[in-house]
């Protein structure tokens, strides 16, 4: 799952680790791994996610591109999260992907893998 804050700020709890996310900060929170969220300081707090298989991007099964690129992170227990701001790549290409989805132009799909694919390359 991916998010970012649009407005307003979040706590974020990610395995007993409490985040504060302002407006224009996100995070990675990687698969099995407990979360919440809640509004803070009684604001309206607007935020827009993404929570997606892992096989949407490089399909089932043990292939050459999930081997490489999916399995080191989505199993690596040590890496529960990842926190971006507003004027990184993640965000950049996370806005990209939600805007493609909630559009859901011809070929929204592969656009969306696309920019999934981006992030994972960073």
């Amino acid at each position: 799952e991916m998010l970012y804050v649009t407005q307003g700020s979040m706590k974020v709890l990610v395995d007993n680790t409490c985040f504060k996310l302002k407006e224009g900060q996100g995070i990675f929170i990687n698969q099995n791994v407990l979360h919440s969220m809640n509004i803070m300081d009684n604001s309206d707090a607007v935020f827009k996610s993404i929570v997606f298989h892992p096989s949407f991007m490089f399909g089932y099964g043990r292939t050459v591109m999930s081997v490489k690129f999916l399995t080191p992170l989505v199993e690596n227990r040590s890496m529960k999260y990842l926190l971006f701001d507003s004027d990184s790549n993640l965000m950049k290409y996370l806005i990209e992907t939600i805007t493609v989805l909630n559009e859901k132009k011809s070929g929204y799909e592969l656009l969306c893998k696309l920019s999934l694919c981006q992030i994972w390359y960073l």
